[in-house]
């Protein structure tokens, strides 16, 4: 038995391949170099080997050396396939210490064979070593993505692939899509970790800002306090009602009359993508959802004269610039948060940094589960406020007719200006396109369309969600790539003229208490005297008054590493900040000694501290000598 009580503690889930069951119809022969190989013996009575016959130990070593002829330290091995486990023995001598190999197989009762019956010393070094790991059959395939979904990408350097000819001949289907699986989950990772890099930093400045919005009994006026408020207070609002995602895809401005019915219908959630393409065609949404951090997203709502009657949801990273550029009926923040599983089952929450220090401050904040783009974190606003169903409009996830948005979007006025007597919308937006890592998709009228990785990448994240909501999805936009578990009405018109009207218990305004005449969200704040330091105390709450005291210490700090462990032990949301330096440190240990490391630390530390200072004291004198 390979499967041994200590192995089985050091790793749990192959208690899935130690349980009892008929394998008579797998042996052990002898080859002509008197090694062993598995024979599966079929019906009809012939058996037929799963390696070479002649010498499976040099058909390994032959994988090995044309596969993987200068494997890294840093790569994920995948292997696909068990019919040769000489493989094996090999790998084991070629890996690095804690790399990590996964062993995959469509045979569940072959890794069960293998698992419990192989004796070759070279297995049982790998799988008893710290990375390795074998997955198969339904629930192996569960934890194998779930193990994927709990990777970090700090110490990651790529995929490599070595195929077992004989065993992927048999089901290409099965490994193409575990093959395909890993690259997706490792690009997102990439994806998420560069994101994280570059924002982290804005996103603690914002949520800090936009926190000083939020309702205080002592410090916030009434008036602001019945209007600012967070998303837990809505948990299944609309429950009972249909919730209408609008995207800002290309084809959105051929739904648009399909929207402007729904409006008495349901509730309309706009991304801030979507919205001047919905006020230019004299449709208010209900709601608009804003999620990027960046100044550039202020530029949707430039001119939305037209807001005093839609709320506007605010992730607590959002730009506070937004609500200075519109007049919404109401404003709801909220938070993101990733749950991820690890291996052994366990749920971790991966929050975005400085929202715990809001909580501790203003109370709860509820948390939605982002893809990555606006659309997914509405998607799952649509499921927390309770919908009963979800429709899609404008979700391309494509390039539809090669254009990256819907004509109407505040790209398209930047681009005017751009035009030239050579150079027309049509070019500027193709050159757009010529610069993504683009391929051929199937769209929801079964022709061809152009979408990437990144779209791919959200593109999963709707199927894994719809498929795993309970309310049902339906897709009613005009084009763009199918998702397979949102369901297509045959006659969307008629779908539409069969939803019943809201009524006036359901009226969007009375659900959310949007006041008849909408409120200014500029009125200056309450007055206070003193200087600088005393002004920003009399305003700002007492935790987030030592916060700045320490991160100003801290930033100015001579013995930097010191002083930042203690204050990361207070703080311990800051220590995403370090987060690139570590990256760093972990791919170049070799290379770098203590003291490099130590005045890395100094040096970029000191530099990010220092400006993120900089930016909350200039938005903190905003917030005191002009409005909230």
């Amino acid at each position: 038995m390979n499967l041994t009580a200590e192995l089985l503690q050091h790793k749990p889930y192959l208690q899935l391949y130690a349980q009892a069951m008929s394998l008579e119809h797998f042996q052990l022969v002898s080859t002509r170099k008197g090694s062993h190989c598995i024979a599966h013996r079929l019906p009809d009575g012939h058996s037929k080997t799963l390696a070479s016959k002649y010498d499976p130990v040099q058909e390994a070593e032959r994988m090995i050396a044309n596969q993987l002829p200068d494997l890294q330290a840093q790569q994920i091995v995948l292997v696909s396939g068990l019919g040769n486990p000489y493989v094996f023995s090999g790998l084991t001598d070629k890996l690095q210490p804690n790399q990590i190999c996964i062993a995959i197989d469509h045979r569940f009762d072959l890794t069960v064979y293998v698992c419990q019956t192989w004796s070759d010393p070279g297995w049982r070094r790998w799988i008893q070593r710290k990375g390795s790991h074998v997955f198969s059959g339904p629930a192996g395939i569960a934890l194998y993505q779930r193990y994927l979904d709990a990777l970090p990408a700090e110490g990651l350097g790529g995929i490599r692939t070595l195929i077992h000819p004989g065993s992927y001949q048999q089901n290409p289907g099965f490994y193409d899509e575990q093959i395909q699986l890993l690259k997706q989950t490792i690009q997102a990772r990439f994806s998420d970790m560069l994101t994280r890099f570059r924002f982290e930093r804005t996103w603690i400045h914002n949520a800090l800002i936009n926190s000083c919005l939020l309702p205080d009994a002592d410090r916030t006026p009434a008036a602001l306090r019945t209007l600012v408020t967070t998303l837990n207070q809505w948990q299944g609002a609309l429950q009972g009602l249909p919730g209408v995602l609008v995207s800002a895809g290309p084809s959105l401005r051929y739904s648009i009359e399909s929207i402007r019915e729904l409006k008495a219908k349901a509730f309309i959630l706009a991304c801030d993508t979507a919205l001047p393409v919905l006020l230019q065609a004299g449709i208010s949404p209900h709601g608009v959802f804003t999620l990027d951090a960046q100044k550039h997203s202020t530029l949707h709502f430039k001119g939305a004269v037209q807001m005093q009657e839609i709320i506007l949801f605010c992730d607590l990273v959002s730009h506070p610039g937004v609500y200075r550029v519109c007049e919404p009926a109401r404003i709801i923040f909220s938070a993101t948060a990733r749950p991820r599983q690890t291996i052994d089952g366990r749920t971790e929450l991966q929050s975005t940094a400085g929202t715990e220090l809001v909580e501790s401050m203003h109370g709860p904040v509820a948390w939605l589960q982002s893809g990555g783009s606006v659309a997914t974190s509405a998607f799952d606003l649509l499921r927390y406020l309770g919908c009963a169903s979800i429709l899609l409009c404008g979700q391309d996830l494509a390039y539809t007719w090669r254009q990256i948005h819907s004509v109407g979007v505040h790209h398209y006025q930047k681009w005017n200006a751009a035009i030239q007597r050579l150079q027309g919308l049509e070019a500027i937006n193709e050159a757009i396109v010529q610069k993504r890592e683009t391929f051929q998709a199937r769209g929801i009228d079964a022709m061809p369309i152009t979408a990437d990785y990144v779209l791919e990448i959200y593109r999963h994240w709707f199927i894994d969600s719809a498929k795993n909501i309970d309310v049902p999805v339906y897709n009613l936009g005009y084009a763009g790539h199918q998702i397979p578990t949102a369901m297509r009405p045959a006659d969307v018109s008629q779908f539409i003229q069969d939803l019943p009207a809201l009524s006036a218990d359901h009226s969007i305004a009375s659900i959310f208490g949007i006041p008849p005449v909408n409120m200014h969200f500029g009125g200056p704040v309450p007055n206070v005297t003193g200087g600088k330091t005393h002004r920003i105390k009399a305003v700002l709450d007492k935790r987030m008054i030592q916060f700045l005291d320490q991160l100003r210490a801290v930033a100015d700090s001579a013995a930097l590493i010191k002083d930042w462990q203690l204050f990361i032990q207070q703080w311990p949301f800051m220590e995403v900040i370090a987060r690139r330096i570590q990256v760093y440190v972990k791919r170049n240990q070799t290379k770098l000694d203590a003291d490099r490391i130590e005045q890395l630390y100094q040096k970029r530390l000191t530099e990010a501290l220092q400006d993120l200072v900089r930016q909350l004291d200039r938005s903190l004198l905003r917030i005191l000598r002009q409005d909230v």
